[in-house]
């Protein structure tokens, strides 16, 4: 599966919603479009895959976008604050920028967080 997260830190930093075309649009719930297509949190996308069947999922993270990987984290391998962690990639031109994601991939590594906010997911689900 490769899907956008709807808490990507592109998001929160101003990239309109990759379906609407909409700022914030995902991170807010939607609320702006109903029910039509939408990307998902990483908890969410997890319970989709193991109602669905699926015994487990694991996750990988394609940095800055699993459209234009140019380094894939995982589960096992995480960024750290010593990483060469990518510049940050405009995603559209022109857009709010509200912080470099560089340094809040340093950030979030240093936490252990960075999965909440990766900006996509390349996600492989196990059937037994």
């Amino acid at each position: 599966i490769a899907i956008e997260n709807r808490f990507g830190m592109k998001y929160f930093s101003g990239a309109p919603e990759d379906h609407f075309g909409i700022p914030y649009c995902g991170i807010e719930g939607y609320v702006a479009v109903g029910n039509k297509a939408r990307t998902y949190a990483r908890s969410e996308l997890k319970s989709i895959v193991e109602q669905a069947g699926f015994s487990s999922v694991y996750f990988y993270y394609p940095h800055p976008d699993y459209k234009l990987p140019v380094v894939i984290y995982s589960d096992d391998y995480l960024p750290s604050r010593n990483d060469a962690i990518p510049e940050d990639i405009p995603y559209y031109l022109p857009r709010l920028c509200a912080f470099r994601e560089k340094i809040v991939t340093g950030s979030l590594a240093d936490l252990r967080e960075y999965q909440v906010f990766a900006n996509s997911f390349l996600a492989e689900a196990v059937l037994d």
